[in-house]
């Protein structure tokens, strides 16, 4: 089961920079970010409703809705800043810088995230090990910007 999660997110990860790509262009063609990160979600949310209704997944009780908290809501709004910024920034970065940088800003995130047990994970602390790969990711990125 270990390898199927494992492919499913380096998947997940390629099609990180296809998407991103995908959505430069259509920010080119539609004219603006925000209108074009505003399709890309609509075109998200078409695809996951059909699939609700073609799977028949239950439709969460409005106590379940209640008792969700504020601030898990909120990732939305992240989800939408995450698709604006990496369309926005791709023409000039260029892809692999922006998905190299995009990469070492979720470690060095996760890493503090791991550390501190946030949003009910368990704590894993923060060692030299962490340290050297986040660095080295670090030292990747900056390998990348100086060769583009």
């Amino acid at each position: 089961m270990q390898i199927a999660l494992i492919i499913a997110v380096v998947l997940a990860g390629a099609a990180t920079a296809l998407q991103t790509g995908m959505n430069a262009q259509l920010r080119d063609s539609l004219g603006h970010i925000l209108i074009s990160t505003a399709a890309n979600f609509s075109v998200g949310l078409l695809s996951i409703l059909l699939m609700i209704v073609a799977l028949r997944v239950p439709i969460p009780s409005p106590t379940a809705i209640s008792q969700t908290p504020t601030w898990a809501w909120l990732g939305g709004l992240i989800g939408a800043f995450l698709v604006g910024s990496l369309a926005y920034a791709s023409r000039d970065l260029g892809m692999l810088l922006t998905i190299g940088l995009l990469i070492a800003g979720q470690a060095i995130g996760s890493a503090l995230l791991d550390h501190y047990g946030v949003l009910g994970y368990q704590a894993r602390p923060f060692n030299l090990s962490k340290l050297l790969a986040c660095l080295m990711l670090l030292g990747g990125v900056l390998l990348l910007k100086r060769s583009s």
